[in-house]
């Protein structure tokens, strides 16, 4: 059955008990002593994870070794992990937003100084730092996009700019269900394969959004002061179908270079090989300790059975937006 999800739902910033938030994130509460932009829990659960404020200056003369760093210079961004003795982590990102995150993914600390407003810690944590201290709890998390078509989730990787949310925000203006824009959590049961996404959310560049939603005024929020990308919700009473809770996998297709996929007329789908299929998984995986041995064998296992559970199909189509109803289409019809 759709579920209809309220903005007013998702920017309150939950009741608060005893100077501690609730939410909802992969379905599971976490509490957090700083308020954010999330959907709020309405069951009291065991918490997952605990956000708490600290003064992380504290902790710096724990830094040990550097355990990875990512950066980009065209845009700015980075990802730095070093080893916080007798603790965990110290997670930075773009060199300047700093958590610290024990070493079993029960607790991130926020740095109570540096407190960056409702909307950019939502933001790096909802889209970093969660995701990655959920693998710390022997969870695997796609950086990826799916919807629900008939119930079943078709997932969507590809790197940034490949259209993973354009294509599910035209999914979705096509009867499909919003799973997710951009995270989802696999999950096993007995034979079945799942997924659940983070919260339900679709980000998308001011240009997609013009072009996918405009149709039907669906006007979104700011995430941050540093990403031009704006969230849609359901504002203005206008609503987006949502499929929330854990969805059954029915495919994976991993998306195309748009660069050489000009002209197409057609979507093309071809089934990878096992060995390509899970290299694919592999680089879209969620990862904060890419040291640690343990935790890397039990995401090869995962992924390896995955793979051979569930096709992953090579997706190419032209990302022209005249084209997209087809491409839609096709996408819907191809079981």
């Amino acid at each position: 059955m759709k579920k209809e999800w309220q903005a007013a739902q998702v920017q309150s910033l939950s009741l608060e008990h005893s100077g501690i938030f609730f939410y909802r994130y992969f379905n599971k509460t976490l509490s957090s002593e700083y308020p954010l932009i999330l959907p709020t829990a309405i069951k009291r659960q065991k918490t997952w994870v605990e956000i708490k404020k600290d003064e992380l200056i504290d902790k710096l003369t724990l830094v040990g070794k550097q355990l990875s760093i990512w950066r980009n210079e065209e845009i700015g961004a980075s990802i730095r992990v070093d080893h916080l003795d007798g603790y965990g982590y110290l997670l930075t990102l773009h060199d300047r937003y700093r958590f610290g995150i024990r070493g079993d993914g029960s607790e991130i600390l926020i740095e109570e100084d540096a407190l960056f407003g409702y909307a950019n810690t939502t933001h790096l944590l909802t889209n970093q730092v969660l995701p990655m201290v959920a693998t710390l709890q022997n969870k695997q998390v796609l950086h990826a996009s799916a919807v629900a078509i008939n119930g079943k989730a078709k997932v969507f990787i590809g790197e940034s700019g490949y259209g993973k949310s354009t294509l599910a925000a035209a999914l979705v203006q096509t009867g499909g269900e919003l799973i997710s824009d951009d995270c989802l959590m696999l999950d096993k049961i007995e034979s079945e394969w799942s997924v659940t996404a983070n919260y339900p959310s679709l980000r998308l560049w001011p240009e997609n959004a013009k072009r996918v939603l405009n149709k039907n005024k669906i006007k979104g929020r700011e995430i941050s002061t540093y990403c031009n990308k704006k969230e849609f919700f359901n504002p203005n009473g206008v609503m987006l179908p949502v499929k929330e809770g854990s969805t059954r996998i029915e495919k994976i297709y991993i998306l195309a270079n748009p660069d050489n996929s000009t002209g197409l007329e057609h979507i093309s789908v071809k089934k990878l090989q096992a060995g390509s299929a899970l290299m694919a998984l592999l680089e879209s995986q969620f990862r904060l300790d890419g040291t640690n041995l343990e935790l890397l064998k039990r995401e090869f296992i995962t992924l390896s059975q995955l793979t051979e559970a569930i096709g992953v199909f090579m997706l190419n189509y032209d990302r022209s937006y005249d084209k997209l109803p087809i491409i839609c289409s096709e996408i819907i019809q191809d079981c």
